[in-house]
């Protein structure tokens, strides 16, 4: 019986550690949301409270400033169930609004066939592509990481193959840009103490 409940407990302590990291991962994914957009911390938490999903939050905002209205009307079209590419499609935006230029060949499993949908179509017709929910969320969490980060996308476009949300790939990002940071502080400092001897 005591071995039951020793296993309970411990089971209870690994479930309240993940739920931790996760929700600290999700504050700061907020957190970067707004920085990135220059919106207030809490009228991203306050958006989400409304229902829209955590990976949606970027495209509220990019859809609210290209249209240049507020934030809170967007958000009001979704909840009312209306797809991105409507939403866009009712603030005179389209595909091309969403574009994401992304130089070399791409390999994701995951981006190949969103990105094929610009290059199957002449430029000039990119307004009349039809991006499901998922291109849109995709392709405006891959500008957001990897802008707010100066990192790879296609680094980025690699974590989503395996399968991660863009909670998850914002705190590696964050965390993995930070690492790299600090070495090459550290090699600096190396540097100029080498040269100094």
């Amino acid at each position: 019986m005591r071995k039951f409940a020793t296993l309970g407990v411990l089971a209870l302590l690994f479930l309240a550690t993940n739920i931790t990291a996760s929700s600290n991962q999700q504050t700061q994914f907020y957190m970067n949301i707004g920085e990135y957009y220059n919106i207030e911390n809490d009228v991203v938490l306050d958006i989400s409270e409304q229902g829209i999903e955590d990976e949606d939050l970027a495209v509220v905002f990019k859809i609210a400033s290209d249209a240049k209205v507020s934030h809170q009307e967007v958000v009001n079209k979704r909840l009312e169930g209306s797809r991105w590419i409507n939403i866009a499609s009712d603030y005179g935006l389209s595909a091309r609004n969403f574009y994401v230029m992304i130089t070399g060949k791409i390999e994701s499993k995951h981006y190949v066939p969103i990105f094929a949908k610009y290059r199957v179509t002449p430029e000039a017709q990119w307004k009349m592509i039809n991006l499901t929910d998922g291109d849109i969320r995709s392709l405006v969490n891959l500008k957001f990481v990897y802008s707010h980060y100066d990192y790879s996308p296609y680094q980025i476009m690699a974590m989503k193959d395996y399968g991660k949300n863009f909670v998850r790939i914002s705190n590696q990002v964050e965390v993995a840009k930070a690492d790299m940071i600090k070495r090459e502080l550290a090699q600096k400092e190396q540097k100029q103490q080498v040269e100094q001897n």
